[in-house]
């Protein structure tokens, strides 16, 4: 089973419920806010993008990824939707890294970034 969560905003209980049972996810992981907020965007883009009708941030897919609930299927976890002035995959892929590795090293779990530009790899599930 696979899940596509891309320009959300925010995530709400239904959100979270139809997350179960999951074999892999592409997870919107939009922007870092400092690099939003210092960034070339005028602010009222700024505020858009940081709104419920916007984009997650790095930090609040973290945040959503951790309230899913795992099973013992769940294996991959694509990153995408990243904006290109906005965030910087190296940092996103090092947030994830550190903070889900360590609890699923004995599953294997795979991280990757989707790439805008290049067809990402093939997963059979």
């Amino acid at each position: 089973r696979i899940a596509i969560l891309t320009d959300l905003g925010t995530v709400n209980q239904s959100v979270l419920h139809h997350l179960s049972d999951l074999d892999l996810l592409f997870l919107e992981s939009n922007h870092d806010i400092g690099m939003l907020m210092d960034g070339p965007y005028p602010l009222y883009l700024k505020h858009r993008i940081k709104s419920r009708d916007g984009h997650l941030s790095n930090e609040q897919s973290l945040e959503l990824f951790n309230r899913i609930k795992m099973n013992g299927r769940f294996r991959h976890l694509i990153l995408g939707h990243l904006s290109e002035i906005n965030n910087d995959p190296a940092k996103v892929l090092e947030l994830f890294e550190n903070e889900i590795v360590p609890k699923l090293r004995d599953r294997n779990f795979l991280i990757e970034i989707a790439n805008q530009h290049q067809p990402g790899n093939v997963h059979i599930l």
